[in-house]
């Protein structure tokens, strides 16, 4: 087993920090690996046009934190085993918007992690097991420091992977 274990598992953090990269080896099969680069995600206009890409919205994506809420805990259209998303670059991850940004922003991963994580029984189509959603944030050694001071601006903080 891996020190990358929580990537299956449908336990809390949702979200978590690390300094190193995760190697693609050690990704489980069935989970779907989706990376993001916050270097183009200083404002909300680029952040909701890297999910929009990478997740493949559809064309409905209203381009809103409730929007990207919805799709990121929907993703019909991307079955998996399981979700791992990692954000390179995160020392940038909105850095030019307010602090209460970045808050509600963590604050619909973690939330995403949690509605994967639970299942859904209620005799319908759309029924599923509890599916693993994980989101790493991905820090320049040099810079981590400064971003997890950001963090506790807001009382938010994350364990490192």
């Amino acid at each position: 087993m891996t020190s990358y274990a929580f990537i299956s598992e449908l336990n809390e953090p949702w979200v978590l920090i690390t300094e190193k990269s995760i190697p693609k080896k050690d990704i489980p099969e069935g989970i779907l690996f989706l990376e993001l680069d916050a270097f183009v995600m200083t404002k909300l206009e680029g952040l909701y046009q890297q999910f929009a890409s990478v997740f493949m919205f559809p064309d409905y994506f209203g381009k809103n934190f409730n929007a990207l809420d919805e799709c990121i805990t929907d993703l019909e259209w991307l079955p998996a085993n399981g979700y791992l998303l990692i954000i390179k670059n995160s020392e940038y991850l909105l850095c030019e918007e307010p602090h209460d940004v970045l808050e509600s922003l963590l604050s619909i991963l973690n939330g995403a992690g949690n509605e994967w994580a639970t299942p859904v029984a209620q005799g319908e189509a759309w029924d599923r097991q509890g599916l693993p959603f994980h989101t790493v944030l991905e820090l320049d050694k040099g810079k981590a420091s400064a971003f997890l001071s950001r963090l506790k601006k807001f009382g938010f903080e994350l364990e490192a992977v």
